[in-house]
């Protein structure tokens, strides 16, 4: 039984107004909140920093969700996704949990597919989905295909989707490396396994497949097949999608579940979402002087010579000095690419303090050629120990300037 003292404890003394991060936080890859309410960039705030591209929303697809915002869906034409995947984190899971809460608008007869792992480039299917059938049998249905050939597809039973048209419902797909179990509010569903080639099969499966036809796409709210010849857009909200690369037991999706409906809890989220403050957003030009490497801080644009030993170290007091420096703090980095030509290829690389002195590789992001503005989210983990440094370099092409923006989000010092 969860502690609700304790968790209240937990989100005021350690995170910002985070529920799931108490739930296996080092296996957190993938973490989509939708509270910054953009209708271009879906922010990734778990480990891995994999941001999606938002499709035809716009700031009227956001809505209140079960905690903070909820994006909504029209069932036609916006989703958030990004292709190519390029997901590291993903294709080395043989294990792992998917978990968001979804809330149909209404028993439309048509499959809703909520999130997939999926094949655009041609008709070959290579995938995971999630789906809604709102159809005959009104039930949840989840496949698994690689290569044209199904690997497993698991059912509810029929008419088991009817209760939760028009109300919020929490999903947890969790593969414990026998088989998929899914879990409806927290309670463990009967499957009918409608196929069940090799059960064992999950997100490493849809990578490094015999013939090539690898999943190139990520998508909330619909499935992207064969140049997006198929797409079952889903009609309805998503909040809170969130992936581990290690399986939840029961009592851990028990946990989740509960953490999001308890009303102390709800309400000391409520109380801490009103102590974050944003700090002052920041421009700084880039002059990326050629190919050859060279490496500047990405927060100031000063040539340096060695990473990370030579940038300059970041600490909350960079951005805000209110803020509470034990608290997490969060910080935002847009990388503006219009400028950038084809043959240009940037990268930025992330450094965190995992100690008093040094610094660990966190995250690398590298943009080839012309490119949409990108969103960068990372956080600040620890106590006063907090930092992160953060490097840029060309690797190809000519001289080019490229415009940064940056801003953090903290927590204010209590009194």
């Amino acid at each position: 039984m969860i502690d609700e003292q304790d968790a209240v404890r937990d989100i005021l003394d350690s995170e910002l107004y985070t529920l799931a991060a108490l739930i296996q936080p080092s296996h957190l890859t993938n973490w989509y909140r939708f509270d910054e309410e953009n209708p271009t960039v879906g922010i990734d705030y778990g480990n891995s920093g994999y941001n999606l591209v938002g499709t035809s929303l716009t700031s009227a697809s956001f809505v209140e969700g079960i905690v903070g915002s909820a994006v909504d869906l029209d069932g036609v034409n916006d989703y958030f996704t990004r292709s190519p995947i390029n997901m590291a984190n993903l294709q080395d899971d043989t294990v792992g949990a998917v978990a968001f809460w979804a809330y149909i608008d209404e028993n439309d007869g048509n499959t809703n597919m909520a999130f997939a792992v999926s094949r655009d480039a041609d008709a070959i299917l290579t995938e995971l989905g999630i789906a809604f059938e709102a159809g005959a049998n009104d039930n949840f249905v989840i496949t698994l295909i690689i290569e044209n050939v199904n690997q497993w597809e698991v059912r509810t039973a029929s008419d088991s989707l009817d209760q939760y048209i028009g109300r919020w419902v929490h999903v947890c797909l969790v593969q414990d490396g026998a088989s998929p179990v899914l879990y409806i509010n927290a309670i463990p569903q009967t499957l009918t396994f409608a196929v069940s080639v090799d059960t064992t099969q999950w997100f490493s499966g849809l990578f490094g497949t015999a013939g090539g036809q690898d999943a190139d796409s990520f998508s909330i709210g619909r499935v992207r097949r064969n140049s997006d010849g198929t797409t079952l857009p889903f009609d309805g909200k998503i909040n809170e999608l969130i992936i581990w690369d290690t399986p939840l037991i029961s009592d851990e999706v028990k946990r989740l579940y509960l953490s999001y409906i308890s009303e102390p809890v709800k309400k000391a989220l409520i109380i801490h979402k009103t102590q974050i403050t944003k700090s002052v957003e920041q421009t700084v030009t880039l002059n990326f002087p050629d190919a050859a490497g060279d490496l500047l801080d990405a927060f100031n644009g000063a040539d340096v010579a060695a990473e990370p030993a030579d940038l300059i170290e970041r600490t909350p007091a960079f951005f805000d000095t209110s803020w509470d420096k034990n608290a997490m703090c969060k910080v935002h980095y847009e990388v503006d690419l219009n400028e950038m030509a084809g043959g240009d290829t940037v990268v930025f690389t992330i450094y965190k303090k995992i100690d008093g002195t040094n610094y660990r590789l966190f995250a690398e992001h590298s943009y080839t050629g012309v490119q949409a503005i990108d969103a960068i989210t990372f956080e600040f983990k620890g106590t006063t120990t907090m930092g992160l440094k953060m490097g840029a370099k060309q690797t190809a092409g000519v001289a080019r300037d490229v415009e940064v923006r940056f801003w953090g989000e903290g927590m204010n010092q209590r009194t």
